[in-house]
């Protein structure tokens, strides 16, 4: 056993010396105790019970580091306790005037994150800017290290480029990426592959499109829940058990797929507990929360049609076929990987399989579903995944753009609030708080190509990191929330929801409501979309295994939200004058109800849900008739007047009015 491996299996202050040994040849242990720092009662005091620096060491380029280890007083788990390990780790530093310092949080179970962590400076005077992380999540209980075992083996520590290479998350993302597409080809066939995919009716020689989409979205199902199984409540119990999604459980179930998966996004997710037919059921399915939202709904090419009551098995059970091989296969490979339903930013990074990833993912995934051709071909669909740091910039420029406009506030300003949480906003008084707040109330942001999210998301971690410093407690963003929902039993409900919210969840699902819209060509695309975006919004749930539905509220409804639309032909007039397009002059109130349609759709589910899924379609074909008036209804009308939103069929035209209930956009912003 080396030494990182004795870290990882034995874990002690005395093998984390010997480790560092190993490391770096200036390496020198030196105990000190850093708790005099924290003598103050506070959330920090309260969370760690000792903070020691076990030693120190110049590095070759000339830095000065130190390893500080603390034991914490609860357990430790992928998300638990991130911000306050690096609150005291930024503040031990900065004590220190020390160039960066590895910190390694552990609890009494031998879990521990192992986290390096380098300041930034703005001069020679080493007036701080900014603190950068990475990390390490190492737990007993998953035996899913590997990346760690093997970066760590193959790197030393002797100086800061060395340490950066063991924390590089690049190669990590790459092979993941490239055991997922391994195993699309191995579903859909190609590269030398035959099809484990036989779709009823389809021939996969024929109709790639169609086995590509389907292939794409069953392995956006299968991530999105096996990130569910890293989300936990106090009790520890997972939102899905672990032992359904395993290799072994594939492997002890014939027909994996029909009987398991398949009733587990369609008959357990899909459904309210008390709706469930609970005789073809696996036991444990009242643990697993109905999620709503349309990712589990059964689509036309998805093949369901209903458990049949007599069988307990889908009507295709004979005519749509996966290879269980494939299952266990792809679950072999999700087991080796760590993941974190934490989202990664550009200063604090988990080196693991984060939301993100998805991202990355699909975006190259997408570039395989030609939606014309129906060949293989990048440029056709233009599906570029566009790098974090691109994204982050992009996001975080148009929204100062967009606030100096709205608010008046001076741009150095509002840079800060973008900036690390110890950056207060102490230039801002009261009232530009306020100007901020309604600005980011009012604003609309849309994204005319959106692919899988990566946009959207990127712009709605930014608006969060600007309420959580104008409005620490959420009070204020709660209320204007609640005053924009017009439904008044809608309101009472999710006032009670957000009453018992997590902060970071009440921020994202406002946000989500009233400022986000994408569109792209390709139905898949938006799809994902909405995979993207119910990940942000589940990960930030509080879990309550006492209340019903284990306290999650389902999640939203986004088919007013992501659309399947061509964003570059704009909806043409039926009359016959020089419009260049519907002005809406005579349907103005109708626009009105558009929007409070679709903002109360949003979260909306069961009765009310269907309710306002015809108020909605009904409502769009009086406006249609009112603006043709007298005018022959030409097929192009008749494509408008029946747009199938919530079937998420492509139409080729788009109007923003007429979809959204949104006259324009303050942002627009995509892939350049």
């Amino acid at each position: 056993m080396n030494v990182t491996e004795r870290l990882i299996y034995e874990f002690s202050i005395e093998n984390l010396q010997l480790f560092f040994r190993d490391k770096i040849k200036s390496f020198k242990a030196r105990a000190e105790d850093f708790n005099l720092l924290f003598q103050e009662k506070s959330a920090i005091t309260e969370y760690c019970e000792d903070i020691i620096k076990i030693g120190e060491a110049e590095l070759q380029d000339d830095s000065d580091l130190i390893i500080i280890a603390a034991q914490t007083f609860n357990d430790l788990s992928e998300k638990s306790g991130k911000k306050k390990q690096f609150e005291i780790a930024k503040r031990i530093l900065k004590e220190n005037q020390t160039d960066s310092s590895f910190f390694i949080f552990y609890d009494k179970n031998n879990n521990f994150r192992f986290s390096f962590i380098s300041a930034k400076y703005k001069d020679a005077t080493r007036g701080w800017t900014s603190f950068k992380r990475w990390t390490y999540f190492v737990s007993q209980a998953d035996k899913t290290n590997k990346t760690f075992k093997e970066q760590a083996n193959k790197c030393n520590f002797e100086s800061i480029e060395s340490i950066l290479e063991a924390f590089k998350v690049e190669p990590l993302n790459k092979e993941f990426y490239q055991e997922i597409n391994n195993a699309f080809y191995q579903l859909i066939g190609g590269k030398n592959n035959k099809p484990l995919l036989e779709i009823p009716s389809v021939d996969i020689e024929t109709d790639g499109k169609t086995c590509r989409e389907f292939a794409v979205r069953l392995i956006g199902r299968i991530i999105f829940i096996w990130f569910l199984k890293k989300k936990k409540s106090s009790n520890g119990d997972s939102l899905i058990p672990k032992s359904w999604l395993t290799a072994q459980k594939v492997k002890n179930t014939p027909f994996y797929y029909h009987n398991f998966l398949e009733k587990l996004f369609f008959e357990i997710l899909n459904k309210r507990i008390e709706d469930r037919n609970n005789k073809w059921l696996d036991k444990e399915h009242e643990k697993t929360p109905f999620l709503n939202g349309g990712l589990f709904q059964p689509q036309h090419n998805d093949y369901y049609y209903n458990l049949d009551t007599i069988t307990g098995y889908s009507k295709c059970y004979h005519t749509l076929n996966i290879d269980n091989q494939w299952f266990f296969d792809l679950f072999e490979t999700l087991e080796r990987f760590n993941f974190t339903i934490d989202e990664n930013s550009i200063n604090d990074i988990e080196i693991s399989i984060d939301p993100e990833m998805l991202g990355t993912i699909f975006e190259n995934l997408l570039a395989e579903i030609d939606p014309d051709t129906e060949q293989s071909a990048r440029k056709s669909t233009g599906s570029f995944y566009t790098p974090r740091e691109i994204v982050d910039y992009m996001a975080e420029e148009s929204l100062i753009n967009y606030l100096k406009i709205k608010t008046g506030i001076e741009e150095k300003s509002l840079r800060l609030l973008f900036k690390e949480p110890e950056h207060n906003n102490e230039d801002n008084n009261e009232d530009d708080n306020d100007k901020i707040l309604d600005a980011l109330d009012e604003i609309k942001i849309f994204d005319p190509a959106c692919g899988s999210g990566a946009f959207p998301m990127g712009i709605l971690h930014k608006i969060v990191t600007v309420l959580e410093k104008i409005d620490p407690e959420a009070d204020k963003w709660k209320e204007k929330q609640l005053n924009s929902i017009t439904d008044p039993s809608l309101r009472e409900e999710i006032e009670k929801k957000l009453n018992n919210s997590t902060l970071e969840y009440i921020r994202k699902v406002g946000i989500v409501r009233n400022s986000i819209f994408g569109a792209d060509i390709q139905t898949i695309a938006t799809e994902l979309s909405k995979l993207r975006c119910f990940l942000t919004l589940i990960v930030d749930e509080k879990i309550n295994d006492k209340e019903d539905n284990r306290g999650i509220a389902p999640l939203p409804n986004l088919e007013l939200k992501f659309i399947t639309a061509n964003t570059l032909i704009k909806l043409e007039s039926f009359k016959k004058t020089k419009q260049q397009g519907l002005d809406f002059a005579q349907t103005a109130d109708d626009i009105k109800k558009i929007k409070n349609i679709s903002g109360d759709y949003l979260t909306a589910y069961g009765d009310k849900k269907e309710r306002l899924k015809k108020e909605f379609s009904d409502l769009h074909s009086a406006i249609i008739y009112k603006e043709i008036g007298n005018a022959a209804i030409t097929e192009e009308a008749l494509k408008i007047i029946n747009w199938k939103p919530f079937e998420n069929e492509k139409v080729g035209w788009f109007d923003s009015e007429l979809m959204f209930g949104v006259k324009g956009f303050d942002i627009v912003i995509g892939n350049p």
